[in-house]
């Protein structure tokens, strides 16, 4: 509750406070399409540090799966531990550095467009310090909470040892939840699109240094969520490739032991030659149905690929239908 106070509730106040005080008043009407693009970056404000906070409950969740699974199911569950504990161990310098170098890009823009977001007093000036602590510790604790998604499942990948049963139904394990682990925290990534709209706006008044700070942030929250689920979802294939491989490896002998015995049907009674070929079809059938068949959930996972990509634009289309409506 501490950490939502502060990084949620306060910027929040501060910033509908200064937007209904003197912000929404002196915004020029060149610049109108910030009328809704100002407003989604407050939500963004209130939001971010919950979705944040889901994150780790995420993280929490697949824990849990893979202790579940165990040792038995092929997880490697110390060495997922000890990634895990190497990467929060990095999280106080990591975040403060970011922290301090994107609230001070966010500071240097908004100073660029003072004349459109004018902080005139010196409580406004106190409280934009407030929210811009909270925006770059948030984004910060956004990116560091990518790179371990991304290094716990290549942890988890490289050293995962499963076994796959293709007449199994998929379930709720391990390796099915890990798919929904990295969809659901590029789903959480995407939603930092909220912000874009406005950054697209002042992007004709801003000059060439905050011109990259703005595009950096743009071409981040735009595409960083389906890179990030592109990347874990090429590793769990990989993964996914490996494990039919193995089936199918440990079927194949079975089937050349079978195979070999063809060039002696002369030696062979009838009874023995119709036994032989109804256990080469059978093997061969399930052959072919493992090699058609995939670990992977493949339609779901395309499915989860294109959420990531269309929701920032499903988002961009929100706020143009409502600045339309608004107008």
């Amino acid at each position: 509750m501490a950490n939502f106070f502060f990084f949620a509730a306060v910027p929040t106040l501060l910033f509908w406070v200064w937007y209904f005080g003197d912000g929404n008043d002196h915004i020029p009407a060149k610049y109108h399409l910030l009328d809704s693009a100002v407003p989604m970056c407050g939500i963004w404000v209130t939001i971010a540090p919950i979705v944040f906070r889901q994150g780790e409950l995420i993280f929490e969740e697949l824990l849990s799966k893979i202790s579940t699974d165990g040792e038995q199911g092929g997880w490697d569950v110390v060495a997922a531990q000890c990634c895990i504990d190497k990467i929060d161990r990095c999280y106080q310098w990591l975040a403060s550095s970011l922290a301090v170098l994107i609230g001070g890009g966010v500071g240097y823009v908004m100073y660029e467009i003072r004349d459109i977001a004018p902080l005139v007093s010196t409580s406004q000036r106190i409280g934009s310090a407030v929210v811009l602590l909270s925006v770059g510790h948030v984004s910060a604790t956004g990116i560091w909470g990518c790179a371990k998604v991304l290094l716990v499942v290549r942890t988890l990948t490289k050293s995962a040892d499963l076994r796959w049963n293709p007449f199994r139904p998929a379930g709720d394990d391990g390796f099915q939840y890990l798919f929904r682990f990295a969809w659901i925290n590029a789903v959480f990534f995407s939603l930092s699109n909220l912000t874009v709209p406005a950054l697209l706006v002042v992007w004709p008044r801003l000059g060439l240094a905050s011109r990259v700070v703005v595009g950096g942030f743009i071409v981040l929250m735009s595409v960083g969520g389906l890179g990030l689920f592109s990347l874990t979802t090429w590793w769990l294939n990989s993964l996914s490739r490996g494990m039919q491989d193995r089936a199918l490896g440990d079927l194949s002998p079975h089937i050349e032991t079978l195979a070999s015995k063809v060039t002696h049907l002369g030696q062979l009674s009838t009874d023995e030659v119709l036994h032989l070929r109804h256990s080469l079809d059978v093997a061969l059938s399930l052959q072919r149905h493992m090699a058609e068949s995939h670990p992977a959930p493949q339609v779901r996972t395309i499915f989860r690929a294109s959420t990531t990509m269309l929701l920032p634009i499903f988002l961009l289309v929100i706020q143009i239908a409502v600045q339309k409506w608004l107008s």
